[in-house]
């Protein structure tokens, strides 16, 4: 197993990769996240402190992990339960917005279950067997043990949940009211009280204020890819830094062309299928009729409702889903240019018409 596509904490292959922007440096995203509540804003790898625990998924080892996996179709990696990478996180996180210095106990990020993640519920509370504890010395005790909790449904969408507490969690300023409540883009959370609180018959500042905020640079990255037909381009641009460029020892151009080498191994692996139609599996092109998020079979992130989709209808009566990009149609891409025909093309807009004859024409001069 390659030693640079190891996690230095766990000493396993990663799954899910994120970077430490302030270092440089890449872990397995729950175990660094761990790390910072246990241990404050410290790099797992060199113990320097940080003046930020911010991480992003980092799409080129994900790339490289993907390529490793291909190349050893037998192979289950040490630790893993199956030979899947985790979905990547959808990028949201919570955002501290107070002035108080940060702590293990009041960290400035804290990153959000995975887009669909619907088992994981994250706590909050000053009690130590919270996911989250939460504390700050110039406000102390404004949380109850077990204060709030954050859940993730099926379409991504995020809820806190106040668990019935003396001082309430409030949402922009205002007390949220019993069962779960939606979280959109900017809003404020501030636990154990409003902006202000009062303490010792002196108003002060509540420290325990986040912002909700929805997509990261991982998230951007994964838009660069969907709309770039050069994979290593793309992934160069999503954090390939430095410090990976040297430990592969490479240079940009080189590195580009094992990208565009690695690719078109992986295509030319791919045994041809026989005709779509004769096989009984259907294609069709969905966008404006679709009122719900789906996954994409391929890269596992959610396609967002009305997003332009390509559905695949097998024999069994399984439905699949992919993005309409060549990234994503590249594991299927004899079968798209066998198809003699894809229905609902006419409930396209012409822009969506464009796009998938942009892809056919790609797939089919392969």
């Amino acid at each position: 197993m390659p030693e640079e596509l190891t996690c230095p904490i766990t000493r396993t292959m990663f799954r899910d990769p994120v970077m430490v922007v302030e270092s440089g440096h890449t872990y397995e995203r729950d175990k660094v996240l761990s790390h910072f509540r246990l241990n404050g804003a410290k790099d797992p790898n060199t113990n320097l402190a940080l003046s930020s625990t911010k991480v992003m998924t980092n799409w080129v080892v994900r790339q490289i992990v993907q390529a490793w996996l291909d190349e050893h179709p037998g192979v289950k990696p040490d630790g893993w339960p199956n030979r899947e990478l985790l979905a990547p996180a959808a990028g949201a996180t919570l955002v501290r917005v107070s002035d108080a210095p940060s702590s293990p106990f009041l960290p400035d990020c804290i990153s959000l279950q995975a887009s669909g993640d619907t088992t994981r519920v994250i706590t909050f509370g000053r009690h130590r067997l919270n996911d989250v504890q939460l504390d700050c010395p110039r406000t102390p005790n404004l949380l109850s043990r077990k204060h709030a909790e954050i859940v993730c449904d099926a379409d991504g969408l995020h809820y806190v949940v106040d668990n019935d507490t003396l001082n309430g969690t409030y949402l922009n300023g205002n007390l949220i009211p019993e069962g779960p409540c939606p979280l959109r883009n900017g809003d404020i959370i501030a636990f154990g009280g409003p902006a202000n609180v009062l303490r010792d018959n002196r108003t002060l500042s509540n420290s325990l204020r986040f912002e909700y905020r929805r997509g990261d640079s991982g998230r951007n990255m994964n838009i660069a890819l969907d709309n770039a037909r050069n994979i290593g381009a793309a992934a160069y641009m999503a954090g390939f830094t430095q410090q990976m460029i040297q430990q592969h020892d490479m240079s940009f151009r080189e590195m580009l062309q094992e990208s565009r080498r690695r690719r078109h191994d992986q295509i030319a692996a791919i045994p041809l299928t026989a005709n779509a139609r004769a096989e009984g599996n259907t294609w069709t092109a969905m966008s404006t009729n679709v009122d719900h998020s789906t996954a994409c079979h391929h890269c596992r992130a959610n396609i967002p409702p009305r997003f332009l989709r390509m559905r695949r209808a097998l024999v069994t009566g399984v439905h699949e889903y992919y993005h309409a990009n060549y990234d994503c149609l590249r594991s299927v891409h004899n079968e798209i240019r066998d198809t003699t025909s894809i229905q609902g093309l006419d409930r396209l807009s012409e822009q969506e018409r464009r796009i998938l004859t942009a892809i056919a024409s790609v797939v089919t001069s392969i």
